[in-house]
This record gives C-alpha cells, structure tokens and sequence, in this order.
C-alpha cells in the first residue's frame, strides 16, 4: 500500500467519528431508507443482480460513544433478499408499508416489490406498471419514481415530462398521464423527480436544468400569477443536471460540477446562489449526485465524479485566485480509493445517502463493490 492511502488511514482516526467499511459481492447501484435502521439496496454486475434489505449496526446508531464501544454488533446484517432479472437503476420504499418499487433501463415503467412476505425472507416482485406515452425514439426510457411522504399510496413515475404518471399503490392501477403532451412538446427526459408537498411535484430536466413545478392534480401543469410551473433554467445547457430538495430550496448540479441553488417559495424563481466545485465529469450522461442532508439544510454532497463524495458548507466564502472563484469541500470522503484491494482499477462512487435523523452520517458505495458507512468530523472544530 501506497505511503499516502497509509496517511489516509491515520488520518482517519481524527477524520472520522466512525468508519466501516464493507466489500459486497456485487456493486451497489442504488439505495433507500426502510426507516431509520434498516436499509434496501439493489446490487448488480455482469452474472447477478439483487435487492437486499440490510439492517444498520446498532454501534454506527449509538449517540453515546462510550456504551457504543460496548455494543459487538459491529456488521451489516441481511434480513431479506431477491433477486432480479435486470440491473435496477432506481429504488424508492413506499412509506409506511413493507414495499420497495423500482426502475430498470429496459422499459419506462417500474415494479413493486414486498419485502419478506408471508413469513419468508424473500423480496419478490408483486405487480409490474408502464406508462402509456412512450417516446420510441428516446432510447434512453429509465424511469424515475417519487414517493409521497404526506400520501405513501402515491407514487409518481416516468422517463420525461410527457409521460408521468400517477399510480395508487393501494389501487394497483395507473392513473392518467399528468402532463398532457399539448404542454410540454419538448418530451425533455428528466433525471429526477421528488414531491414537494402532498400536492406539487418538482422535475429536473438533465439536459438544460430546467426546473418545473406540477400540480398532479391538474391534467396540465399550468402556469399562473401564484405559482409558475417552471423557473429559470440553468445558463449551462452543454452539461447533465440532477438535483434535491429540502423543504423550500432546490439544489442543482451538472456534470461541469456548479451547484445551483434556488429558492422556490411563493413561486419565487430567482436564483438564490451559484457554487463552483471545479468538479468535472468526463461524460455527459453521468451517475453523479447531490444530495442535501437532511438535519443541515446549508450543507450537501456529492458524488459520481470519481471515487469519492464530497461535503460542501453552501454558507462556506469562495476562493479567489487569479480572477477565477471556486469553493472548497469541507470534507472529502476518499475511504473508496484509499482502501481498494487493486490500486489499478479505475473506482468511482456510485450512490450516497444521508442518514434520516442522525446528522453527518453517511452510507455510501462503489464500483468495486465496497459499502462503506461513515460519520465525518471536522478537524480541529
């Protein structure tokens, strides 16, 4: 092992509050929260591909480090398992019940999975939904999923802003498509979708980062005085865009690693501020992520560029340097890189989550297939 990736694990001991770090068998593509334990991932590679709900070391919970340090379960432990036919791309659990549903890249549709029924340890899938306006010349069709916290039988899912629709779990059936094609002709595919509140949905255009706001209520996302239904769209149109949101902040980010942060209340839609991480991704069609945490609303993180995720402090003053602005993380979590068995190959980070309530944790994985779960501090604060 190299001297640096030997620093790096010295380091760590001042670095982080806790460290485990995992090797699966396959790599973790995507991954969601059960509650606040228990946790379900999808794995893939070339020969398998599986969903597993993994339950959280009670030690990595523990807000008391001197009891923790007595606590020996120290392990990820599997409670529930199955299996694939496809590479799962994306993952949402359905609140308040014991159901996951998912996204694949082979058609724009999602299927609904129960979690160890019926007495069983198994995953298996239940009931398979389409959309029924499909762009057959868009080949890229995955589907993206939104679930609603205020509503859980409302899942909302689709490949563009043409084809979302709206499905009642407890129904089983899909409703009508949300925005009508008379609305938007552009068929612009989406990299994500979330709920704002019980009623209004948020989607993210990859190609321009253009933000739309839909009241699923309506056949048609109309624009009025009160709320529009899209605000500015980013000024980088040459890059891929995805985004989060908390309550009342969107958080943009392209492939060209700016941050965009914009305020959505009231149908406020100015920008509120523009962070360069001097991040650059290689491709434009890309597995990068932000993720803004939950307990923190000025910090998020990111992933999907290399190895590594990244903490940014968006309060956090820029620096200046030679007439160009850029803004430093305040953390870099390179534990992926550092503790690969094989140095030559080529990691990159491939889906991260903060914990719900516990702040500065983290679960995160890798091409390699590493699952790593960390809680970060700041040296010397």
């Amino acid at each position: 092992m190299a001297s640096d990736d030997d620093d790096w694990f010295f380091d760590s001991v001042k670095n982080y509050r806790n460290l485990f770090m995992y090797d699966l068998q396959h790599p973790v593509t995507c991954m969601d929260w059960i509650d606040d334990k228990n946790l379900v991932v999808a794995t893939s590679s070339d020969v398998r591909n599986e969903i597993l709900e993994l339950s959280v070391p009670d030690k990595l919970l523990s807000d008391d480090l001197e009891s923790a340090g007595l606590l020996k379960d120290r392990d990820f432990r599997q409670k529930n398992g199955g299996f694939s036919t496809c590479k799962i791309c994306c993952i949402k659990h359905i609140p308040q019940s014991r159901q996951v549903c998912t996204s694949d890249e082979t058609n724009t549709g999602i299927q609904v999975w129960e979690i160890g029924s019926n007495g069983t340890d198994l995953i298996k899938p239940v009931e398979s939904f389409k959309s029924q306006h499909v762009d057959k010349s868009n080949k890229k069709c995955l589907a993206k999923i939104a679930v609603n916290e205020n509503n859980p039988s409302c899942i909302v899912f689709g490949s563009s802003l043409n084809n979302l629709c709206c499905l009642d779990v407890e129904k089983g059936n899909t409703h009508e498509v949300i925005c009508d094609k008379t609305e938007f002709l552009e068929t612009s595919v989406i990299s994500e979708i979330k709920f704002m509140d019980q009623n209004t949905l948020i989607s993210c255009c990859e190609k321009s980062g253009e933000i739309r706001l839909i009241d699923f209520r309506e056949k048609q996302a109309k624009a009025d005085n009160n709320r529009k239904s899209n605000l500015y769209p980013a000024c980088d149109t040459d890059s891929y865009w995805t985004m989060d949101i908390t309550v009342d902040l969107v958080y943009r980010l392209s492939s060209a690693g700016s941050i965009v942060i914009s305020d959505v209340r009231n149908g406020n839609d100015s920008i509120l501020q523009e962070i360069n991480t001097q991040h650059q991704s290689k491709t434009k069609d890309t597995e990068i992520s932000i993720k803004a945490a939950p307990q923190q609303q000025q910090k998020v993180s990111l992933s999907g560029f290399d190895g590594n995720v990244y903490i940014y402090d968006t309060q956090k003053s820029p620096v200046h340097e030679f007439g160009y602005s850029f803004t430093e993380p305040i953390f870099n979590h390179q534990g992926h890189e550092k503790n690969c068995s094989d140095q030559s190959d080529i990691i990159k980070s491939l889906a991260h989550l903060w914990h719900p309530w516990k702040p500065d944790l983290i679960m995160s994985s890798a091409s390699d297939g590493s699952l790593h779960a960390w809680e970060y501090c700041i040296p010397n604060t």
